[in-house]
């Protein structure tokens, strides 16, 4: 019995310290210079621009999707990026995880957050 609880509290562990690896190398994105992508070549570099990645197939990705899919339609530097079908934006950006929104201002990457966020947290991204 005892090396049962032993197995679980070490998966649970592990898992824990993926998650905080994930989020520790996207925040070590912060402050560095945008790479230059075909899909940011058409945003407008005066204002700050909101790139979205997500896959199909992640469930947290769907509930945010249509909170992206809005912003974007009154916004033309919100980009979605859809990391199955673009992965070299993705690898360039350094996304281990989806979904990802990362905030470039200026040519510089200003904020980046993984996991699912709220319509309000994401709205209130332009107005830091």
């Amino acid at each position: 019995m005892s090396w049962i609880i032993v197995g679980i509290t070490t998966l649970f562990s592990l898992f824990l310290l993926f998650q905080l690896v994930v989020v520790w190398q996207a925040k070590k994105q912060i402050g560095r210079t945008a790479p230059d992508t075909a899909v940011t070549l058409n945003a407008d570099d005066s204002s700050p621009t909101l790139l979205y990645f997500f896959s199909p197939q992640c469930s947290p990705c769907r509930a945010m999707t249509p909170i992206i899919s809005e912003m974007s339609s009154n916004n033309d530097n919100v980009l979605s990026i859809d990391i199955t079908q673009d992965m070299e934006t993705a690898r360039l950006y350094k996304v281990r995880a989806t979904p990802t929104v990362v905030l470039v201002k200026d040519g510089i990457i200003s904020t980046v957050m993984v996991g699912q966020k709220s319509r309000m947290v994401l709205e209130n991204l332009f107005e830091r």
